[in-house]
């Protein structure tokens, strides 16, 4: 009561204050052919337990894109001022290298932490994208089963997407194993 003659006990679940940094990463890989631009696009989200906050509340954020080439090199560049918004998507446009095996990208940032006096704490997401994994073995092709329609077919293509004719491919399917229902039950 607004006399403070009445108080009821009671009990809440009191939740740490625990940041996380919810980053969903995109790239056409169609558009991953070498000496040509790529766009990629992050969609960025703060979390404070599973309530999401303005992004904007990171200070120093940081994307960091690790492209190898299947000859083991590596390029590192990073892209700092990102302007993160709420709902909004951060794209940006990169390179493609010749022979590239392997494209990794991670965002960063630091967030304050009010129960701890405002110390800074680290978040990050990243994700990758292996590549033209084929390249590494010596196999020249691959088969892959493409839905037409309604209809499936079976393709063999080369390492360049070229379609292979008259060649003998096996195939083994098995099916899962499915247990029906008796047909009748007897009661007691």
């Amino acid at each position: 009561d607004p006399e403070g003659g009445f108080a009821t006990l009671t009990q809440f679940e009191h939740h740490a204050e625990e940041y996380r940094l919810d980053a969903q990463f995109h790239i056409e890989r169609e558009q991953l052919l070498a000496r040509r631009e790529a766009m990629l696009a992050v969609r960025v989200g703060l979390m404070l337990g599973e309530s999401h906050l303005d992004p904007a509340l990171l200070t120093e954020p940081k994307l960091t894109m690790t492209s190898t080439t299947l000859d083991d090199i590596s390029t590192t560049r990073e892209f700092k001022d990102l302007k993160l918004t709420a709902g909004g998507v951060l794209t940006h446009d990169i390179s493609v290298p010749e022979r590239l095996a392997q494209l990794a990208v991670t965002l960063t940032g630091k967030v304050d932490m009010l129960s701890a006096g405002g110390e800074k704490r680290d978040l990050s997401a990243s994700h990758s994208w292996p590549l033209n994994g084929i390249d590494r073995t010596d196999a020249t092709n691959d088969g892959h089963l493409s839905k037409f329609g309604d209809a499936f077919a079976f393709e063999l293509l080369g390492r360049n997407g070229e379609p292979l004719a008259d060649q003998q491919v096996g195939v083994h399917v098995q099916a899962p194993r499915v247990y029906e229902a008796p047909d009748h039950c007897v009661e007691d």
